[in-house]
């Protein structure tokens, strides 16, 4: 009798590339910039920053080098991140990646800098690579940065989410039950999404399927699609599951999505229009038990 061996696979880790980059503390989230040049690590009291340096100039040691780290301290704690999509200019300053970042107490853009430094350059990165940190909606009160509050939110955020469109002509902020939508190219509001019973967990835009198209979950164990350039709800599904709904995620090959539920579970939804009256609705594709 003969016995198949199946060849190992050998694989080294260190052959990824794997570099240690020291924190101040533990992160709770960590973004990658759409281009792959720029980490970011929320902590605790503050953010640190990471360029990796070019491979082609790497020397192959295991610390990143000085000059590509640089921490600050914030006075908040940041509870949610989000990058402008690549190729998006929305104002951002050559040479620069803008980034949105949300605290209980407001939302803010960085411009930062993507300019490489040498690994033999003796000067380290400082606040001067991070550019100006500019507020543009202020939560504990609801309004917008320099005025009232044109969308009528009126209550104080129970949680922060982010989402910026594939195009990065919109920024949608969860804010407690409601969505606040922004025109990225002017950081003005556009609407303010409302019918969530309870808090919103997570959105996504629905791209590169429908780019303007906004999906959310909320505790209230529902979803819905709204259509941010009509401001218009396209969706509401019913109660689909025994616990909050916690997270999603966009297919981005086939017009489907995924919900997450607090419970374990795990549902599938496809999104297509209606041959018949021309409304929209996403389709039960399949559903499963995680746990």
């Amino acid at each position: 009798m003969s016995t198949f061996v199946r060849p190992r696979i050998e694989t080294h880790l260190d052959a990824l590339g794997v570099t240690m980059v020291k924190l101040p503390s533990p992160p709770h989230l960590v973004e990658t910039s759409p281009d792959g040049s720029l980490l970011v690590a929320a902590t605790p009291h503050g953010a640190t920053f990471y360029w990796p340096p070019n491979v082609n100039n790497a020397d192959g040691s295991a610390a990143a080098p000085a000059n590509a780290v640089h921490s600050v301290a914030l006075n908040e704690r940041i509870s949610a991140l989000a990058f402008l999509p690549q190729g998006a200019r929305q104002g951002a300053a050559e040479g620069a990646l803008r980034l949105y970042v949300a605290t209980p107490q407001s939302v803010c853009v960085w411009d930062i800098s993507t300019i490489p430094l040498s690994q033999t350059q003796q000067s380290r990165r400082d606040d001067r690579d991070l550019g100006p940190r500019t507020v543009i909606f202020r939560i504990a009160d609801g309004e917008e940065e320099g005025g009232a509050d044109p969308v009528g939110f009126q209550q104080r955020a129970a949680r922060e989410t982010l989402a910026v469109s594939d195009d990065g002509s919109y920024l949608a902020i969860g804010l407690g039950h409601d969505v606040i939508v922004m025109e990225t190219a002017t950081h003005q509001p556009t609407c303010r999404l409302e019918g969530h019973a309870s808090v919103i967990n997570a959105m996504a835009f629905f791209h590169p399927h429908r780019s303007h198209a906004l999906v959310t979950v909320s505790d209230d164990r529902t979803f819905k699609v709204w259509d941010c350039d009509e401001q218009a709800l396209l969706y509401q599904s019913g109660v689909v599951a025994s616990a909050p709904l916690l997270s999603v995620a966009v297919d981005p090959n086939m017009p489907c999505f995924a919900l997450g539920a607090s419970d374990g579970s795990l549902r599938v939804y496809r999104y297509e229009e209606s041959r018949h009256s021309g409304a929209s609705g996403p389709l039960v594709l399949s559903h499963s038990n995680a746990g």
